[in-house]
């Protein structure tokens, strides 16, 4: 349920022409974190309604690129997963 959830949120995204990759909580009791390519802030509006109606009641954060430093966005971007590896860990976990 939650990878569809999580899913639909980076097809809203990418629907709106917005490129995002998602991070995926270490544990239950976290939220969910979406790495937003966004600086200015009609952008960063747009992604988080988008994100709020696509993610329903799961726990979700929209983290964006403009606000953060090139090392701190590097690191993120690392273990960030993009919409096809996410949509290839759901397959894998059904099979």
């Amino acid at each position: 349920m939650v990878f569809q959830r999580i899913i639909a949120g980076l097809e809203a995204l990418h629907a709106a022409g917005i490129s995002a990759r998602v991070i995926l909580p270490s544990g239950d009791d976290q939220p969910v974190e979406f790495l937003v390519e966004a600086s200015d802030m009609p952008t960063m509006s747009l992604a988080a309604r988008r994100l709020r109606r696509s993610m329903g009641n799961v726990a979700h954060y929209p983290v964006f690129t403009g606000d953060l430093t090139p090392e701190r966005r590097a690191t993120l971007r690392g273990s960030a997963w993009d919409l096809e590896a996410v949509r290839r860990h759901q397959r894998d976990q059904a099979a």
